[in-house]
């Protein structure tokens, strides 16, 4: 499960192949957020100012994987799976907070 993040650019200013867009790029891409890639189209379409056939999408690859590696950190340090009783005063997991942009 990636977190539907995605890289946007104009369609004539890139070769056509989406895999090779990246942060790199003059001018920049711009970041947009959406449940499914036709509402993150939608908002690069209002973003850029363009028409959705005209923009050219990247999903971002690697933002769950890290979140989920720095995630598992503090777990690891209270070798889990065993039960530390360290881990329920220090690291209590009853709170989640990221955001408001990636999670809907």
């Amino acid at each position: 499960h990636r977190i539907p993040a995605y890289l946007a650019i104009p369609r004539d200013s890139h070769d056509g192949d989406p895999s090779n867009i990246s942060e790199s790029l003059d001018p920049p891409p711009t970041w947009v957020v959406g449940r499914t890639e036709e509402e993150a189209l939608s908002r690069a379409s209002s973003a850029l100012s363009l028409p959705p056939s005209e923009i050219l999408l990247k999903q971002d690859d690697d933002v769950l994987d890290t979140w989920f590696s720095s995630g598992l950190f503090p777990l690891i340090c209270f070798n889990w799976p065993h039960e530390d009783p360290r881990e329920s005063g220090l690291y209590p997991l009853s709170v989640l907070e990221t955001g408001q942009d990636i999670i809907f």
